[in-house]
């Protein structure tokens, strides 16, 4: 699993009510900010990558 899954199952958790076992130090509101803007990311993240049918270095 890359990065991005081990963030997307993150806020998945705290979407499920586990902010607080996650992250006890962070209010919920935080918690869910943090989740929506994890989510985001990886909507980006995939599309982007779905985009690219460039190398981003050159082959030799």
């Amino acid at each position: 699993m890359n990065g991005m899954g081990v963030f997307n199952k993150i806020a998945d958790a705290i979407f499920n009510g586990k902010a607080k076992d996650i992250y006890p130090e962070n209010s919920e509101e935080e918690s869910l900010i943090f989740a929506e803007e994890i989510k985001k990311t990886v909507k980006r993240r995939v599309r982007n990558d779905s985009n690219s049918n460039k190398k981003p270095y050159k082959e030799i």
